[in-house]
């Protein structure tokens, strides 16, 4: 995303599809307090839980990401953010997947869920988990970021991020050296 900005789909580590986050949305990013697990604790943690859980799951797993995959790819090619937010909260409504989440962050699965109880108020197009947590990103209407951060500050999020959208992705030059 980063790179070329917008929502993306990649398959296979190759851009499938692109497009724009449509004016007028922005983001609000809350970052629940955890305590930080050293690399050991967090090594530990990780293979005590989520690869066995993987690998239990696997092939249950790849059937519902595969349909859901599926889900987004459609709304990403028809440009329809409300699709594509369905899918995202179709697949945070997977046990197994929110699971995963859980072991590394205990509690952030209850957390998320009242959140986004507390957000249907305020129609989000969006609400997620970051890939490597403990982030949780809401994706909403500009005008309600502010009750947006309320909901987040009452559950006692109160790290709380509004960065501006990136449609364009990451711009860099190239600057030839002399001499």
């Amino acid at each position: 995303m980063g790179l070329v900005g917008g929502i993306i789909l990649v398959d296979r580590s190759q851009l499938k599809y692109r497009m724009a986050i449509p004016e007028g949305l922005g983001y609000v990013i809350g970052v629940p307090n955890y305590e930080k697990p050293d690399a050991k604790g967090a090594m530990a943690r990780e293979a005590g839980g989520i690869f066995q859980d993987i690998l239990d799951k696997l092939p249950e797993m790849d059937k519902f990401h595969r349909e859901v995959f599926q889900e987004v790819e459609l709304a990403i090619k028809d440009n329809d953010i409300i699709r594509v937010g369905q899918g995202i909260y179709k697949a945070f409504s997977y046990a197994p997947f929110m699971q995963l989440f859980e072991n590394m962050f205990p509690g952030i699965k209850e957390l998320f869920w009242k959140l986004r109880d507390k957000m249907q108020k305020h129609s989000p197009a969006a609400m997620f988990i970051s890939s490597a947590g403990p982030g949780i990103v809401t994706l909403c209407d500009k005008h309600k970021e502010k009750e947006v951060m309320d909901c987040y500050e009452q559950l006692g999020i109160d790290y709380l991020l509004t960065p501006e959208v990136a449609n364009n992705g990451f711009i860099h030059e190239v600057l030839e050296k002399n001499g």
